[in-house]
Order: structure tokens, then sequence, then C-alpha cells
């Protein structure tokens, strides 16, 4: 009789191996399209104030509401699945029971059933039901695990790039970078871009320029140096610190001045030269803390001019031996451009002068100012040399690109000295917060923290010889503001540029990111409610029914054996109706089982998809000032 039962569990064995093949099949297909999922909703808050100026929140939760369908598609397979498996462990300690029973009689019917015997069986039966209930759970956790085990393994297993790829040691010790017939290239797709046969020497303390057309290998050409792109094959030598400006600026979730210094010590001369040299000081001012005002995830709160020249701020006072700068000036104004190019990058006059500087760039006017020029032209170095040099040769590949060049970006020789926009202060009186709105009450955080710099003094910049709008004037008879132009004198009297530039005491006024808080304590009732409602009142009840009808008939069955116990006793029993009766308490145990599990999976499926589509309907359409006081990463793992 034992052996029915272990029969029983025999049998459950095929079934488990093969829901548990098909669990890890979907399991892989429903990351693939979490992964997917995830990697768009991480592209659209990181450039969510491009998707409200143009207003595409809908079409982008179309599209991440299509990968949540198929997921949950997946999701409600998997659910079949778990519901299967979880019903056949579930019902398997009553089968097991039935077996034992069916073949007692059967092979024994002589002897009778008591209810030392029958319970006995029982209790010990009951013994198995809760490994037998935990077995599925625990092998829906082990494949989970499994299929994460195999994606980190892959992720950790990934060709690493050669730590020995770039050399230190140099043929010519005046020389900073050495290549010599190095290629590289992205990936190991045949149809990647490759970098072919470049052979280039960097003097030291020399400014090298990298010209070409978009997509020509410019920036993969300082990856090569950097090391940071599969070298082929060739000798990359390097000599020397590196300081890196990348052509979309990085910036970290801290001050300004922090993101400046980088953990660099501070030298406040050194400091204020640079500051300078980037034209930063004008920038200061409207800031609410100068130079201590939180920066937010991804430099929220700067324009992209502002964060490429904290960038480039950066990289000037790493004081690093060779600056790598990848078109940096593409991002500001022209004639920031030219204070930037002559008070940091110039030969002359620049703070960096004295290093090795090799600058990405196609803004022409500053390529007769350089040591050497490299055209880059599919991913090869079509010619090299001086601005003189590469002129003087007519018909050449750099005659060609300067004629493709903006006639705006015409070579010149412009020798007139850079000076930045003259700053005008207006000096703003409200009779109001100007972080509050006009219905009083409280605008977003983004403007608070601008107000705290504007409630006093608003700087901003103008031409020699313009003039503030006349509107401004008159807006003094306002009953909103009183506002006067004071002369830039006057103004710096009152405001110093560092390190509180508003003279603010507040010690949250350049405070942007607020502080992640957690809910302690017991889960309210609300949410439980708000998971229902969004479960289906409906289906939560059958399903609660269910369940109480399930374990109605686990009940009933022990008593209806209690009752055959007893008419054994007396002599009355008949076995075959007896166990029909119990088999037939089985049959609907599981269909009652099936049922639950799947209306449970299913539902819950559902819910999810809901609350999906509500949270996201919800964060997309909130407004700016949610998305400037709150990181991307702290969003999504909400």
């Amino acid at each position: 009789m034992v052996f029915a039962g272990v029969g029983i569990m025999i049998i459950t064995i095929p079934i488990t191996a093969w829901s548990t093949k098909k669990e890890e099949e979907k399991e892989v297909e429903l990351m693939a399209f979490q992964d997917k999922r995830v990697k768009l909703m991480n592209e659209i808050l990181a450039g969510i104030k491009v998707v409200k100026l143009h207003a595409w929140e809908l079409p982008l939760m179309s599209r991440i509401k299509d990968i949540r369908t198929g997921e949950i598609g997946v999701f409600k397979y998997l659910a079949k699945l778990w519901g299967f498996t979880g019903f056949t462990f579930a019902v398997s300690p009553l089968l097991i029971t039935l077996s034992v029973f069916a073949l007692h009689v059967v092979v024994h019917p002589d002897r009778t059933l008591t209810a030392e015997t029958i319970f006995v069986a029982i209790s010990l039966f009951n013994i198995l039901q809760f490994p037998l209930t935990a077995l599925p759970w625990a092998i829906v956790t082990l494949v989970k695990l499994a299929v994460s085990i195999n994606r980190i393994n892959r992720f950790l297993n990934c060709e690493e790039l050669d730590p020995n790829a770039i050399s230190d040691s140099m043929e010519d010790d005046s020389n900073a970078i050495e290549i010599k017939h190095a290629s590289f290239k992205w990936g190991d797709a045949d149809d990647s871009f490759m970098l072919k046969d470049l052979n280039v020497t960097v003097p030291k303390g020399s400014l090298v320029a990298v010209v070409g057309m978009v997509g020509s290998g410019k920036s993969s050409l300082l990856s090569g140096i950097l090391g940071d792109i599969q070298k082929v094959s060739g000798e990359v030598s390097r000599h020397g610190s590196v300081a890196y400006v990348s052509q979309k600026a990085w910036i970290q979730n801290m001050s300004l001045k922090d993101n400046i210094l980088f953990q660099s010590p501070d030298d406040d001369n050194t400091y204020k030269r640079v500051l300078e040299a980037c034209a930063l000081v004008p920038d200061l001012s409207i800031l609410p803390k100068g130079d201590q005002t939180e920066i937010g995830e991804n430099g929220i709160n700067l324009s992209g001019g502002q964060k490429q020249r904290v960038s480039i701020a950066r990289a000037v006072y790493s004081d690093a031996d060779i600056h790598l700068l990848d078109d940096p000036l593409s991002a500001v104004d022209a004639h920031v451009g030219r204070h930037i190019f002559e008070q940091v990058i110039s030969s002359k006059t620049g703070l960096i002068k004295d290093k090795t500087r090799v600058l990405v760039t196609n803004h022409v006017t500053f390529l007769d100012q350089t040591d050497k020029i490299l055209l880059m032209k599919e991913g090869k170095i079509a010619e090299m040399g001086t601005y003189q040099e590469l002129t003087s040769a007519e018909g050449g590949a750099f005659a060609e690109f300067l004629s493709r060049c903006d006639s705006g970006e015409a070579v010149k020789d412009d020798k007139e000295p850079v000076t930045m926009p003259r700053r005008r202060a207006i000096s703003v009186r409200t009779t109001r917060r100007m972080s509050d709105s006009f219905d009083g009450t409280p605008c977003s955080p983004m403007a608070k923290f601008l107000g705290s710099s504007l409630k006093e003094n608003f700087i901003y910049n103008l031409p020699e010889n313009e003039e503030p709008d006349e509107d401004l004037d008159g807006a003094t008879e306002g009953p909103m503001n009183e506002m006067s132009v004071q002369s830039e004198d006057q103004q710096s009297d009152r405001q110093p540029l560092l390190s509180n530039a508003t003279g603010a005491t507040d010690d949250d006024a350049g405070r942007l990111v607020e502080d992640e808080t957690t809910q302690l304590g017991t889960v309210s009732w609300t949410v439980y409610l708000h998971y229902l409602r969004s479960f289906g009142l409906f289906c939560a009840t059958w399903v609660a029914l269910f369940h109480l009808g399930g374990q109605g008939l686990i009940a009933g069955s022990s008593l209806w054996l209690a009752k055959w116990a007893d008419a054994n006793r007396n002599g009355t029993a008949d076995p075959a109706l007896y166990l029909g009766v119990y088999g037939g308490i089985g049959g609907v145990l599981i269909v009652v089982e099936v049922t639950k599990n799947l209306a449970l999976y299913w539902s819950a499926a559902s819910a999810s998809q809901l609350i999906h589509n509500n949270l996201l309907d919800n964060v997309l359409k909130t407004p700016m000032s949610f998305f400037d006081t709150n990181p991307v990463g702290r969003i999504v793992n909400r």
C-alpha cells in the first residue's frame, strides 16, 4: 500500500519536469519584455523635458503599454503553469490517501478500516502536505534564480577591454601620445564601425585639432586614446594623466563646486581662475546659493551650455597632463566659445596652454591657432599637417572639408580681443514670494528653487550696445513687482559670486532633489482596498469562495472517512459507496483548486496591468516639478 502513495508521487515527477522547462522558457521571454520596457522608460524619463515640450506623452505611453501587454501575456501563460503545478501538488495528498485506501479495500477486503487506522494514515499523509504544497513555489523560485544567474553569468563573462591595450612606454620622450598602425573596432560584429591603420604622434604641450564630417570617427579616435574601444591591432602609447570632456556633458547630483572639484584639493585661487576662464562667473549670480547650489540629476537645472562649461572647468581644474576635448564648444554660443578657446585652450593665452590638448571640433575659426590638424574620413586619417600645409594643398580633402563648412564658420584671422557680454543687474522687489503662484498656492519646487534667487536680484547678460526692454521699466507701476536697473558695479558690491551668490541664509535655498522618505508601520487598509478594486471585487469574491469551498471539501473528506470508520465498526459499511463518495469529493476538490488558482493568477495579472497603466499615466502626466526633485532611478524603482 505504501507503493501506491509512492507511485502517485512518481507520477508527478514528469509533470513537474515539463512545467519547469516551460517556466524557464517563459521566464526568459518575460525578462526580455521587462528589459525592453524598463530601458524605454529610462529613456523617456531621461528626456522628459523634450517629451513634454513636444507633447509626446500619449504615443510614448502607447508604446510602453504595448510592451506591457506582451509582458502580461507571458505572465498569464505562466499563471496557467503555476496554477497547474500548484493544484497538482495541492491534491497530491488527497490522491495518495484515496489510492492507499482503495488498494487496502481491494487487497484486504476482510480487514476493516478503523478510526485509528484512517486518522493515523491521514496524519502521516498530512505531514507530506506542506512540503508538497511548498514544492511548486520552490521550483518557481529556483527557475527564476537559474534564469537570473544565467543572465548575470553572460554579462560577467562578456569580452572585456584589454587593460594593457594602452602602454605608457614612449619611443620618443618628447611625445605625449603615440599611435602606430593601430586599428580600433566597436563590438564584434562584422559591420561594426572601425578605425583603420592610424599613425599619429602628439608632442607634449601641443594643440592638435581633429576635424571631419559627422560619423568620420573623431570621437572614436579619442576613445582609442582612452582605451574605451577594442584595439584590433597596432600600438597605442600615452604618457601622463588624462582629463576627458565628452561630447555630452557628464554632471553629478551634487553642488556645482563639487562637480568642478570632483574630490580634487580645493585651491581657491585656481578655482576662481577656472570659473572666469570657463565663463561661469555670470551663471553663479543667478543660482540660489552660487557654486553651492545643488545640481539635479544629469544637470537638469542647467542649460546645455552651462553643463558643458562645468565639464570643461572640471577637466581644467584637474590639472591633468593630457586633455581630450570632444567638441566642447558645440554646446555654447559663438562668443562664449571664443572666450573659452582663448582663455582655456589657446596655446598663447589659455590656462592649459602648457598641457597636451587634443581638440575635436568643426569650428574652423580656431584651426589656424593649432599646432597640427587631423582630418578624419570614413575611419581613416585622410590628411594630417599644420593649417598652413593643409590649406596650401589645393584640391585636397581638407579643402573639400572647408568648402562644406557653414559659410558663417569661414576661416578668418580674428585678432579682436574676446570680451564677455556686460552684465546688467535688475533688482526685483516683490510684494509676495516669487515662489508662490498667483492664486496663493505653492509653485513647483523648481519655481521655488529659482524664486529664492529671484527674490532679491536677477542677473542676466546683455550685449554692450543693447538696453533692457522698456517693458521692464514699465513694470514698476504694477502691483506685483517694482524693478530698477542698476549698474554692475553697484550690484557687485552687494552680491558675492562664490559660496552664496545671493546672500541667502536659508540652508534649503539651493536644495533641488528632495530626500527620499519611507513610510513605516503597518500597511494601510486603503492600500488593500485599492488593490481589491484593481483585482476586481467580483473575481476576489469568487476566489475567496472557491478557497473556502476547497477547505470545506478537505474537512468534508475527513468527516466522511470518520463516518466510514464508524460504519466499519458497526459492520454496515459498503466499501464501494464510501470509497466512491470519497473519490468524488477528491474530484470536486481538483476542479475547485484548478479554478481557484487560474482565477487568482489571471486576475492578479490583469490587476498588475491596470495598476501599471494607471501609474504610467500619472507619472508621465505629472508636472516637471516632480522630475526636477526626484532622480530617475528613484522613480523607476518605486
